[in-house]
This record gives structure tokens, sequence and C-alpha cells, in this order.
């Protein structure tokens, strides 16, 4: 019986555990957390704006989060950097949505720009962590 060589599986897999146990998280806090909240899932006088939940739901996060997979599946990137750069398409995805957000959201009462007096502290404040979930 021929002995078993492993070529590499061992750590693809150790790579693959890590990766299902880290989070790239993107977001807002403080005082542009509100802001950004309030845009997202609207109150009773702004309606709702939802330029991050589009984001990540867009295809270039899709295609982004395909491309990592093979990258890691085939060992050519590690847990941490998949993780980050998932993280870094979706920070990407959003910064698009907030600039096309006059093509999209519902315009201002004002009939100005949706998103135009927060674009740049939205675009700016924008943070992405990875964390272990």
């Amino acid at each position: 019986m021929a002995e078993w060589v492993d070529h590499g599986l061992a750590a693809r897999l150790r790579e693959l555990d890590l990766a299902s146990k880290l989070i790239a998280s993107v977001g807002y806090t403080g005082e542009t957390a509100k802001i950004a909240g309030v845009l997202e899932y609207g109150d009773d006088r702004i309606p709702a704006r939802p330029f991050m939940s589009r984001a990540v739901e867009s295809s270039a996060v899709k295609v982004a989060a395909a491309a990592v997979l093979r990258e890691l599946t085939s060992g050519r990137t590690t847990a941490a950097q998949a993780t980050t750069r998932l993280g870094d398409a979706a920070r990407a995805a959003v910064q698009v949505s907030i600039a096309q957000a006059g093509q999209w959201a519902a315009p201002n009462a004002d009939g100005g720009q949706p998103l135009r007096d927060d674009m740049n502290r939205l675009v700016t404040d924008l943070r992405v962590e990875i964390k272990r979930g």
C-alpha cells in the first residue's frame, strides 16, 4: 500500500477553517454611524436610501468573493489576506454606491442630490475591521 503524502492539503484546510472564523466588518462609528443608519433605513422625514445593502448585494462584491475563494482553495492566499480583500471589495462597493446615489436614491426634498451633504463624510469615515467571529 502506498504511503499518503500531504501536498499542501492540510495547510489549505487550516486556512479554510480560519477563514470561516474571520469577519470583515464594514461600517462607521460615532456620529457618522448615526447618519449612515438614518440614510440606510430612513426615518419619519427621510426616505430609506440603502446605500450599504445595495453595495453588499452588488455583483462586484460577489465577483470578488468568488475570486478570493478560488485563491484561498488553491493555496495562493491566506485566510487573513482573503478576508481583507473581501472587506476592501465591500468598502469599494459602498463608495461606488454613494457616488452613484443620484441615479438610484430618492431625491432630497429640495430636489438636490441624495446623500450630497454627507457624501464626503460617508466616503472618508468608512472603515473595514477584520475580527474573529
